[in-house]
């Protein structure tokens, strides 16, 4: 029978942790165990922790941090400290679903061998857990090894991932240095399980994201323009998007070559080795797509017009625009961006 570990992290939780320990408590199945690293509280975090502690009716694991490790490090360590067959990241303040384990067995018994992350929906809640909204990234569905996006990235509240992964690849001296969080807990799963095996996306909200004062707000909003504004943005829209990308790829690529070169399993070189040259040729894909735009004459915007054609970016099943951004580009390529 699958079983589950939960990865807590705290840090002057007190105010919210409660919450979010009583729900733990409503899980079905329940976990094996709830291993807590605190990362230094000067709060009653710690003794709230101790009190759920001698109550539950699963082990209670708490590490005091000797020295603060950031939210990242925490996470990984107290990850790797878990026993179960898969580990869910818990949040200090939010709130968890009773249906959440449940819903990821019935993902992991029904899955592909070799899936190695359950990415599920969420409520996005007030500090009073009134609903607000949910998430909606990525699209519900299974995802094979190498078709999510590179550099895709959910929060860790929403990842419930396969332990063997830990020992597998050791998360020790990562960079993921084209995120804001370079040595993210969440960002770093999304990299690994994204290139060694199978993603299940599932719609279910099996958690509340509590939105509160210590959140950054995010506000989501349109500009109204006009259709021909519109259509003009749309044509000669910046290049640096797509430099942007390609650079944020070329780092992916040269990450993962560094993983490949550290594996001992061959099976798993292999697989860093080839997401690593997929993800180099996306790169140079970028990089001829800002060239349309910006490029300083004809000759070289057409060929890099050409250059995209050939690689396949415009393929109507698996190309990395579409057919649609074919038509896009050849206007760009004769209505050059002007920059002034």
């Amino acid at each position: 029978m699958t079983t589950f570990s939960i990865a807590m992290c705290t840090y002057n939780g007190a105010k919210y942790l409660p919450e979010q320990l009583e729900s733990l408590l409503c899980l079905d199945p329940a976990p094996i165990e709830l291993v807590v690293g605190d990362d230094g509280s000067t709060d009653d975090t710690v003794a709230i922790l101790n009190q759920f502690s001698s109550r539950s009716p699963f082990p209670v694991r708490i590490t005091s941090n000797s020295r603060q490790l950031g939210y990242g490090e925490n996470f990984i360590q107290a990850a790797s400290r878990c026993s179960g067959d898969w580990v869910a990241f818990c949040d200090q303040d939010d709130v968890w679903l009773p249906s959440k384990l449940g819903r990821c067995r019935e993902a992991i018994e029904s899955g592909p061998s070799d899936l190695g992350l359950i990415v599920h929906n969420a409520i996005i809640g007030d500090a009073n857990l009134n609903p607000r909204g949910r998430m909606h990234w990525p699209k519900p569905g299974l995802y094979p090894r190498l078709t999510l996006p590179p550099d895709w990235l959910v929060y860790g509240f929403r990842q419930v991932v396969r332990r063997s992964l830990f020992d597998e690849i050791s998360p020790r001296n990562r960079c993921l240095s084209w995120i804001g969080v370079p040595d993210a807990h969440d960002g770093w799963i999304c990299l690994i399980a994204g290139v060694t095996g199978s993603v299940v996306v599932l719609d279910d909200p099996l958690a509340i994201y509590r939105r509160h004062e210590a959140n950054t707000t995010e506000e989501f909003g349109f500009a109204r323009r006009s259709i021909l504004k519109r259509a003009r943005d749309k044509i000669r829209k910046s290049a640096e998007v797509y430099q942007r990308n390609s650079a944020v790829y070329a780092s992916i690529a040269e990450c993962l070559s560094g993983l490949a070169s550290a594996q001992r399993k061959p099976e798993r070189r292999d697989q860093f080795l080839a997401a690593s040259g997929k993800v180099a040729k996306l790169s140079l894909v970028f990089a001829a797509r800002a060239a349309t735009i910006e490029g300083r004459n004809l000759r070289e915007r057409l060929g890099s017009f050409w250059t995209l054609t050939r690689e396949g970016a415009y393929y109507a099943d698996h190309g990395v625009f579409g057919t649609r951004e074919a038509a896009l580009d050849l206007l760009r390529v004769f209505l050059p961006y002007q920059s002034n």
